[in-house]
């Protein structure tokens, strides 16, 4: 059982009986400290007159809030697989002792889970399932491989330490309050479709943008260690304009992505000159969470400004609830802490291999997918992995550093078309013959 830090635990307790002595008396030893995550063990003993004894143990697994209301709202902790507990646990109180700037206790726990589950196990993937990242039994979404992305961004984040502030990594949360969205309105027949106005959804906007905070934190610490103390600075913007959303059916996907530029184009001069990269966030075009349909809905990607600043592209609901292919109902605060730096990291190294096109790091399109095409000197099997080695073995040394081409620099790119060239999101061991599954 899961039990809350720092409530009051009561034991349920035990109650014995024999078939010839009745009812007996049982001891219990153990306790619970209600104020130290951790595991715990009650322990329920009892004899009869003939001295015939019975034991019994109940286990109480003492865990954070939001993680009992993670458990307690999604599924039980007992169903899930020890190594899915284990790698989404130790990412998300690996990351609060970095929030707490205890980077010790961090660190301890980022190193004993890569001794216990090493880079490029299979164990990350236990209990996912292909196709399409379920959850084999399960309906959540905690990152595929199971925290992997976010921990191997951890694992950067306690090695480099908190650096010193060596300027900022500005990041404008575009949001337009509505949009004129196209969308389907019959699953057997896609040319039926219909324009109606979204609103974007109230709570991207509550406490300035929490949710949006909370989602990125874990990426935003990464910018921060791996470009040597930039620090992540997120802004939000509320675009007043209603962009327009058309609707495209692919080969297998559907798309429906506004135009980022344009939107960009429309911003003061003093918002522009002051943001090193944008995010909009958008009312979704998706009807539902898309259950209904054949084919995913790709709703986001990566485009770029007019003066080549990266735009991050999603719809509002890609952050409050999982998406069909990726589970069911909406992200609890565990899920998203885990999974949406997954995303923010994919879409950031496509920017980043832009950046640094002399190490033909994606001369081809998600070229890491296939593992015949990675250096020689790269170690591992899974996407981050080639993020990791990329950033480690390519790019820490370049010139000019991270910190310097991260920053926006008031260059207008000429001819550049391909407004949201990356839509295309995959996450899966980088084996030959693995289909390249896409989500936004």
């Amino acid at each position: 059982m899961v039990h809350q830090i720092g409530i009051n635990y009561s034991d349920a307790g035990a109650s014995a009986k024999d078939n010839r002595d009745g009812d007996i008396e049982v001891s219990i030893s153990g306790s619970v400290n209600i104020e130290r995550l951790g595991s715990y063990e009650i322990i329920y003993e009892a004899s009869d007159k003939s001295g015939n004894s019975a034991r019994a143990i109940r286990k109480v697994e003492v865990v954070s809030d939001q993680f009992y209301d993670f458990y307690t709202n999604t599924e039980d902790r007992d169903t899930f697989e020890p190594s899915y507990v284990k790698s989404l646990e130790t990412l998300i109180y690996a990351s609060d002792d970095v929030l707490n700037n205890d980077y010790a206790s961090a660190r301890e726990k980022v190193k004993a889970i890569f001794q216990e589950q090493p880079y490029g196990s299979r164990i990350w993937d236990v209990g996912v399932s292909f196709p399409g990242y379920q959850f084999a039994n399960h309906t959540v979404m905690a990152g595929h491989p199971v925290a992997y992305y976010a921990m191997r961004m951890m694992e950067d984040i306690v090695d480099y330490g908190d650096q010193p502030a060596t300027g900022e990594y500005r990041v404008t949360a575009l949001i337009p309050t509505c949009a004129d969205v196209e969308r389907p309105t019959n699953p057997s027949d896609l040319n039926q479709t219909e324009i109606v106005r979204r609103e974007i959804d109230p709570v991207i906007l509550e406490n300035d943008g929490a949710i949006l905070r909370e989602a990125a934190d874990i990426f935003g610490r990464w910018v921060e260690a791996i470009s040597g103390g930039l620090r992540f600075k997120l802004s939000l913007y509320e675009v007043d304009e209603c962009p327009s959303v058309s609707f495209n059916v692919g080969s297998d996907a559907f798309f429906a992505i506004p135009r980022g530029r344009n939107i960009v184009s429309t911003l003061p001069l003093t918002v522009q000159n002051q943001t090193d990269a944008y995010w909009l966030i958008y009312p979704s075009p998706v009807p539902g969470d898309g259950s209904e349909y054949s084919e995913t809905f790709i709703t986001g990607g990566m485009g770029r400004s007019h003066y080549g600043q990266p735009i991050f592209i999603a719809d509002d609901m890609w952050i409050i609830r999982k998406p069909a292919h990726l589970g069911k109902g909406p992200y609890s605060t565990i899920e998203r802490r885990s999974y949406i730096p997954q995303w923010l990291q994919h879409e950031f190294m496509h920017h980043v291999y832009e950046l640094y096109p002399e190490f033909e790091l994606e001369k081809e399109d998600h070229q890491w997918f296939n593992r015949t095409k990675w250096p020689d000197d790269f170690d591992g099997v899974y996407e981050p992995d080639y993020y990791i080695e990329s950033i480690k073995k390519r790019i820490s040394t370049a010139e000019p550093p991270l910190s310097k081409t991260l920053k926006f620099s008031k260059t207008i790119i000429s001819g550049f078309t391909a407004e949201d060239q990356n839509p295309a999101y995959a996450s899966k061991p980088a084996l030959m013959g693995c289909p390249h599954l896409k989500h936004p």
